[in-house]
């Protein structure tokens, strides 16, 4: 007994994989890919004649500066200064039996001024001269006034009264407080602010 199933089955063409199946014409064929896009090359960036007049100018004056600077006359003017201010301020002082951190700033600036003056500097080397030399000349200041009030305690003068003192060392460690290293510090940063003149300040 035949079944019409299997004669339908039977009047078909064998499957073979190395022939496709046709396409339905019912499904619309796939869309074409999108043309390629060709980028432009980016612009070139061309910078403003004045920004190259500031940037020359600028170089033109650091070039000007380093030939006027003078790290001998920082040296010399900025220890000048600070003697002078150990001298007044401690003499000040050593009279007044009195001391205030306002001498240490007031100290700082004059030599720094000195050291910005004679030395005619724009970096870090002038500003360490001059913190330095603030530095020195707030010690010397300080401890003069102490000497000559220790003096005048001891009924001695003043080359007498330091030619007893055996330790230097324990001597300035006795009269040295927090208050007093504070002023140090403080001297020591406004040295340094005060003694060199940035290129950048001029524009």
């Amino acid at each position: 007994m035949s079944s019409p199933f299997k004669l339908r089955l039977a009047d078909e063409p064998p499957y073979s994989p190395a022939v496709p199946e046709p396409l339905d014409p019912a499904v619309p064929p796939p869309p074409p890919p999108p043309p390629l896009q060709v980028l432009a090359a980016p612009e070139p960036q061309y910078r403003d004649a004045q920004e190259f007049d500031v940037a020359e100018a600028v170089e033109v004056q650091r070039r000007a500066d380093a030939a006027d600077e003078s790290i001998v006359g920082a040296l010399v003017y900025g220890l000048g200064a600070a003697i002078v201010c150990i001298l007044v301020a401690g003499g000040f002082a050593a009279l007044a039996h009195y001391w205030h951190c306002s001498f240490s700033i007031a100290i700082a600036f004059v030599v720094a001024r000195a050291v910005k003056r004679f030395g005619r500097g724009n970096d870090a080397r002038f500003g360490f001269i001059g913190s330095g030399c603030a530095m020195l000349a707030c010690v010397g200041a300080y401890h003069l006034a102490w000497a000559f009030v220790l003096a005048a305690q001891a009924r001695l003068s003043l080359l007498e009264y330091v030619a007893s003192v055996e330790d230097w060392s324990a001597w300035a460690g006795h009269i040295l407080g927090w208050w007093d290293l504070l002023c140090y510090a403080t001297a020591a940063v406004c040295g340094y602010k005060f003694s060199c003149d940035a290129v950048a300040d001029k524009y």
